[in-house]
């Protein structure tokens, strides 16, 4: 009994070996076995999240906003709303036209084939970077669908999908710069740069954040005389690498918006409305926060050897994730990684291998690794079925006022400076079909230290109190509102003489103004 448990052991350490060069893994047909775990894992976890991704609003301004800059070119105004004179970034203008055009040649439909592409590539960047440090392919590829499962909530129908793989990989040539001072890496972090600063302007800054934790061990390095700071390989080309990636900013048509963004956006509190800009509540990310602190038992225990870049990283990216929701995707990305290229394998191994046996049954390990195949194919086929009926039109028709979008086309004379009254959610969805709307989900647009000095957030906020909505409506002098149905807007607007329902379904109301 001793011996066959000592051996299902060995059978476990090796299909998890940690040394895929070993004598234990020279069969190719085991490598191979191992590889297809890895396809259909990751493709199956893809398949899963694109499954739970709801259309977001971000979707409908963002294929309105590639048509606006193909018609009108980047003049940073805003053509959605009514209000006239209103400033708007363009922030992700390069995203906005690649997501317009396969839009225009694909509808609706593409939405889904576009961001699995996305979240699969992302899947296969964390697996080739992590295989860099750790020869195991199983153990590579639990490590990233771990990483892509506690990222769902993160993963949506937005450009972040696409800029998470950009920032991962500038990470990763980071360390390899460090490492071996090889200018080809230098070329690559810039060109990442400049791609995110084009697809993503907001988020350019963390291109920054990411490169200081290897700056500041290169300045401890240059000062400390513990063995424990490894020096870098070329001290100048980090130094020159950093000044040019802090340039690659200006390598867009924003000016020197994507060096103020950051520090204006955390001027404002109009951007707590937004459940993802909201201060963050740790408890609700136990998942991240176990990571997190077992990094500090792992090397507390010596079975982690964490380099100092990576300590101050992981440290960085946990004070970035408290100060909002949205910023935990960086330490959910990045933590299960940093983890897996620090542990000391060899650890494990050794207690798991006891004694010195000699029982190497590859048939064993084989059989195993089909079984899994086998499994990981019918949660493939189960997914894909899912992936199939999943109809985002379909989405669309049961989340958005498609009906009342449709009676105004029908029915009702207006231009684009008519005065639209609408809730936040929907007005994207409006603007996508040239209804002139009041807000939308670019907060940007209506906060006074983006949009030009007007504070149109905090006239919307008031538009939906009992006690201030007549001095708003007034004030904008709306002719036509789109509430929900049986909103506090619509309990308003029911009781007052001066509107007029007009149409309503089972979400939405359309109210006019009487003349």
């Amino acid at each position: 009994m001793s011996i066959f448990l000592t051996n299902i052991s060995l059978t476990i350490n090796n299909i998890f070996s940690y040394n895929e060069d070993g004598d234990n893994m020279k069969d190719k047909t085991i490598i191979k076995l191992k590889y297809i775990i890895c396809f259909l894992g990751i493709i199956s976890i893809s398949l899963y999240i694109i499954n739970r991704v709801f259309i977001q609003n971000d979707v409908f301004f963002d294929i309105k906003t590639g048509e606006n800059i193909i018609q009108y070119g980047i003049d940073f105004q805003d053509h959605f709303s009514f209000i006239p004179n209103l400033r708007y970034l363009y922030h992700h203008f390069l995203y906005d036209i690649i997501f317009f055009l396969t839009y225009q040649k694909f509808g609706f439909s593409m939405i889904k084939y576009f961001f699995f592409f996305f979240i699969t590539l992302l899947g296969f960047t964390i697996f080739n970077i992590n295989k860099k440090h750790n020869k195991s392919i199983l153990f590579n590829t639990l490590i990233t669908a771990l990483t892509l499962y506690l990222a769902i909530p993160f993963l949506q129908a937005r450009v972040q999908t696409i800029t998470f793989t950009l920032l991962f990989l500038e990470v990763y040539y980071w360390e390899k710069l460090y490492n071996d001072g090889n200018i080809k890496n230098t070329l690559i972090i810039i060109i990442l740069a400049i791609l995110v600063v084009n697809l993503h302007m907001p988020i350019w800054i963390m291109t920054i954040i990411l490169s200081l934790p290897f700056l500041v061990e290169c300045i401890l390095a240059d000062i400390s005389k513990k063995q424990i700071i490894i020096k870098p390989k070329n001290k100048k080309i980090i130094i020159i690498t950093f000044i040019l990636l802090f340039l690659s900013g200006l390598m867009s048509p924003f000016k020197l918006y994507p060096y103020t963004f950051f520090i204006n956006s955390l001027k404002t509190s109009a951007y707590d409305i937004i459940l993802e800009m909201q201060k963050t509540n740790i408890l609700q990310y136990k998942y991240q926060l176990i990571l997190f602190l077992s990094s500090f038992i792992l090397c507390y225990f010596k079975i982690a050897k964490i380099k100092i870049h990576d300590w101050l990283l992981i440290i960085g990216l946990f004070i970035l994730g408290t100060l909002a929701r949205r910023h935990m995707a960086y330490i959910t990305i990045f933590l299960p990684t940093i983890l897996n290229k620090s542990i000391n394998y060899n650890f494990f191994k050794k207690k798991i291998m006891l004694k010195d046996v000699l029982f190497k049954n590859k048939y064993i390990i084989i059989s195993c690794l089909c079984i899994i195949i086998i499994i990981l194919s019918n949660n493939l086929i189960r997914n894909y079925h899912d992936f199939k009926k999943k109809d985002f039109e379909y989405e669309i028709i049961h989340r958005y006022p498609l009906k009342i979008v449709d009676y105004l086309h029908k029915n009702v004379d207006f231009n684009n400076r008519t005065p639209f009254f609408n809730k936040m959610n929907y007005g994207s969805y409006l603007a996508l079909y040239d209804i002139p709307i009041f807000v939308d989900t670019r907060m940007e647009v209506y906060i006074k230290e983006f949009n030009g000095g007007q504070d149109i957030i905090t006239d919307y906020l008031d538009a939906c109190d009992e006690n201030k909505y007549l001095n708003i409506f007034s004030k904008y002098k709306f002719e036509y509102a789109i509430t929900y149905f049986k909103d506090t807007v619509y309990n308003f607007l029911s009781k007052d003489n001066n509107f007029t329902l007009l149409f309503e379904d089972e979400q939405y109301a359309l109210f006019k103004r009487n003349t």
